[in-house]
């Protein structure tokens, strides 16, 4: 069985474009480190309409899930540009763009796949997720004033997220599922990271900002990995099944 690869005609381009999302962020991640805001402006915001250009490229049959995974990776845009700014307001604004991007990112992985995940099947996986968001916000949200209303239901969803991504095991070949559940695990330890370094900067590591944008950035790079391969590697068993069934 033909396992789908992009045509010729569109590698080049996805190569090129994911060379421009690689140096793109290293540019950010240098500017992050050496603390050089002025960067910023010109870097973050391209990031991830590098990384749409990429998908865009590299997915084979165009459908819904990848259309959702495109929306995430556009309200990601819209919170990067926001968040350049310090203040309260940007901060509202640009945790609103990511909860619509994560609401988007929830379509994407309850469309992919079909029948019951880990997470339905064994709902104790869940523990250690829940019992995270309890002691991030335990310990976060006393600090955050009149913020903690945008910030706290904003938690509660990235954390959902990050579930219904675990629950693509059994649902989507193993490969891509893993990659959507650690991308979305990242997620949301780079939040909580941000959380700490913006409210409570004793708990916050270490070079905080500069952990943060690298789990940022591997975070979205591995869901969109993970989504954009489901279509090969479920050809790729496909092919892999049916060979075996010759024998």
């Amino acid at each position: 069985m033909h396992v789908a690869r992009p045509s010729a005609l569109r590698v080049i381009p996805a190569l090129v474009l994911a060379i421009v999302f690689a140096a793109l962020s290293v540019a950010d991640l240098i500017a992050v480190f050496a603390v050089h805001d002025a960067w910023r402006p010109f870097t973050k915001p391209l990031l991830m309409p590098a990384l749409i250009g990429v998908v865009l490229l590299t997915s084979g049959r165009f459908d819904r899930v990848r259309s959702w995974l495109v929306m995430a990776l556009l309200w990601s845009a819209a919170g990067d540009a926001l968040l350049l700014s310090r203040s309260d307001t940007a901060f509202v604004e640009g945790t609103l763009a990511f909860a619509l991007a994560h609401l988007s990112y929830i379509a994407c992985f309850t469309l992919a796949g079909s029948g019951r995940g880990l997470v339905r099947r064994y709902p104790w996986v869940a523990i250690p997720y829940a019992l995270g968001w309890i002691a991030a916000t335990a310990i976060v949200a006393p600090h955050m004033g009149a913020l903690a209303l945008v910030a706290v239901p904003y938690s509660f969803l990235l954390t959902a997220m990050a579930l219904v991504a675990l629950n693509l095991v059994g649902r989507i070949p193993l490969r891509p599922a893993i990659l959507a559940a650690a991308g979305a695990a990242l997620f949301m330890s780079s939040d909580t990271n941000i959380a700490a370094a913006r409210f409570v900067p004793a708990l916050a590591p270490p070079h905080a900002e500069f952990i943060i944008m690298l789990m940022y950035l591997a975070a979205q790079v591995s869901i969109a990995a993970g989504i954009v391969s489901i279509q090969r590697s479920a050809a790729r068993e496909r092919a892999i099944g049916a060979g075996l069934e010759r024998y």
